[in-house]
């Protein structure tokens, strides 16, 4: 998939991952990461928001990834406890920056905490009678 972006190795890719129904890392169990370096910030601990244009205070738990585009295979791999939650919602959001340029995807989505668009997944975990 990033071959066929042609970005250059100097940028920079950011992936975020925010768990709304999640507050703190204890929910996270087994964070693994190849080739990104990984951050996460819970409720209360400052996130910048970018259509504020500043820091605000995390409402859910986020994890980031970020990494060159060097094209190595890599991978941002967690689980959650899930234990009273019938459906689990993430929000997914990828960034590029190339010098002071940055560029998001999805274009259009949900807007998160951090004021940039988000796919918006949702996961049935258990059978709804």
């Amino acid at each position: 998939f990033l071959e066929s972006l042609n970005l250059p190795s100097s940028t920079k890719i950011y992936l975020s991952i925010s768990l709304p129904q999640f507050k703190y890392s204890s929910s996270i169990k087994g964070l693994k990461s190849n080739n990104f370096k990984s951050n996460i910030f819970e409720k209360g601990n400052t996130i910048y928001n970018i259509k504020l244009n500043r820091g605000v205070k995390a409402k859910y738990l986020l994890i980031e990834g970020e990494k060159r585009a060097n094209y190595t295979p890599s991978t941002l791999l967690f689980r959650v406890k899930t234990s009273n939650k019938e459906l689990l919602k993430i929000y997914l959001k990828a960034s590029f920056r190339f010098k002071k340029e940055l560029k998001s995807m999805p274009e259009i989505g949900a807007i998160g905490q951090q004021g940039f668009n988000n796919y918006a997944n949702y996961f049935l975990l258990k059978e709804i009678k």
